[in-house]
């Protein structure tokens, strides 16, 4: 009986720990990939901000770029994030019954929410 208890708890300190470690990771992940973008577009390298913005991935084909140009213009345009190019991430959060990550960027008094799912479009938090 002591065993069985003692192999319930490890496996449950195991999901726990698995659990904040999935956590971390996915904050980790929402945050280099705001980064990305905002670091790809100062750069003048729209193709690696569209991929990163688009699919998580820093290159795209052809067709893909040519599926999300329009989308990522209005994106970046509405967002704000084209008015200043001193963008940083203040806070990166957990979206409430979703794997996706809430990040807020800054540049002054300016601040614009992001929300960022694991592999597909990052979307514009409508301003409160």
């Amino acid at each position: 009986m002591k065993r069985i208890l003692v192999l319930v708890v490890l496996i449950a300190a195991g999901v726990f720990a698995f659990k904040a470690w999935d956590k971390q990771q996915g904050e980790r992940a929402a945050r280099l990939r705001v980064e990305g973008v905002i670091r790809a577009m100062a750069e003048k390298d729209e193709q690696t901000a569209i991929g990163l913005w688009a699919e998580n991935r820093e290159k795209l084909d052809a067709a893909g770029l040519a599926a999300y140009q329009l989308g990522f213009e209005r994106f970046w345009s509405e967002s704000g994030l084209a008015s200043a190019s001193d963008w940083t991430v203040a806070a990166v959060d957990a979206e409430p019954n979703s794997s996706a990550r809430l990040v807020t960027v800054r540049s002054g008094d300016q601040r614009v929410v992001l929300r960022v799912p694991r592999n597909a479009t990052v979307s514009l938090i409508p301003r409160e």
